[in-house]
């Protein structure tokens, strides 16, 4: 299983010529976002029909939860780059653990998320 972050979503949408290289990894196969990445894509909107538009769009993707294992695994993974003195938003924290607690690959083209060991990346 392949989810989605915000960076990858992005270019997707836009058909960038990384977007475009998504979309060939995508295939016929659905879109997973984390519901962080929602809000990280809402927040980003330029305007209210944009923002409508989006929405829109993200119900019909396959949201994966924040919930109480995903937590213990952020809270385990910044106390491991504390520990390095690396530092990463608490965004990409949580969807980092909503993989690892999927066991699901992340499509991102955000060099951060190379911090995480154990993340299985699919790094554009």
């Amino acid at each position: 299983m392949r989810v989605f972050d915000s960076s990858a979503l992005i270019d997707l949408l836009d058909q960038t010529p990384r977007g475009k290289k998504i979309e060939k990894i995508l295939g016929y196969d659905l879109v997973r976002v984390t519901h962080i990445t929602v809000h990280e894509i809402l927040v980003g909107a330029k305007n209210n029909l944009e923002k409508e538009l989006l929405k829109a769009l993200l119900k019909n993707f396959v949201l994966l939860d924040f919930g109480f294992k995903e937590a213990e695994i952020s809270a385990e993974l910044e106390i491991g780059l504390n520990k390095e003195n690396k530092k990463m938003n608490d965004a990409d924290l949580f969807i980092a653990s909503i993989c690892i607690s999927n066991e699901a690959s992340l499509v991102t083209c955000d060099a951060d998320f190379k911090k995480i060991k154990g993340l299985d990346l699919v790094f554009i």
